[in-house]
């Protein structure tokens, strides 16, 4: 049996006015047993929509790596390689193939060369996809080229004519 305690708290015509102590215990019971119910119960949701939420944020490799195509779309020459970096991003990218979880750095790689009295720094970046797994070929990367921190081209056909012209 359930006891309610009670507190006079005034009186109208006579009559005492009475606060009920424990008018919360119903909506207690109640998120109680909620609570108890849904963190018990959760691997019971899994299969009515829970898991195709998450099902949908895991992205394929070709729809991850158009993040990249679009950041590219953005770099212009002689900006620093700061900007660059902050445009083409340095947080990792994840996308999944077949169940596979694949982690592409940003940027993928980084080469640094000399020729005469100037450095250079070509930053790779994950752009395209030729076998879907998680190695990187040159085919699917394209390469930012860094001269003193400066951002003096982009792509394959730039760094080739790039090094063609540079003094041995």
């Amino acid at each position: 049996m359930i006891t309610v305690k009670a507190k006079v708290v005034g009186k109208v015509k006579g009559e005492p006015i009475v606060k009920n102590r424990n008018h919360r215990l119903p909506s207690m019971i109640f998120l109680i047993m909620m609570v108890m119910l849904f963190s018990g119960c959760a691997p019971l949701f899994v299969g009515a929509g829970v898991t195709t939420a998450v099902m949908e944020s895991r992205k394929p490799l070709s729809d991850v790596v158009k993040i990249n195509q679009n950041n590219l779309k953005s770099l212009t020459y002689g900006i620093s390689e700061k900007f660059a970096l902050e445009i083409m991003g340095q947080k990792s990218l994840t996308a999944y193939e077949k169940e596979k979880k694949i982690l592409i750095l940003n940027p993928y790689k980084t080469e640094y060369f000399r020729r005469g009295h100037k450095s250079y720094k070509a930053m790779y970046y994950v752009t395209d996809v030729v076998v879907a797994d998680d190695v990187f070929t040159k085919e699917e990367l394209t390469p930012l080229i860094f001269e003193q921190e400066v951002l003096i081209g982009w792509g394959w056909d730039f760094l080739n004519k790039k090094a063609a012209s540079f003094p041995p």
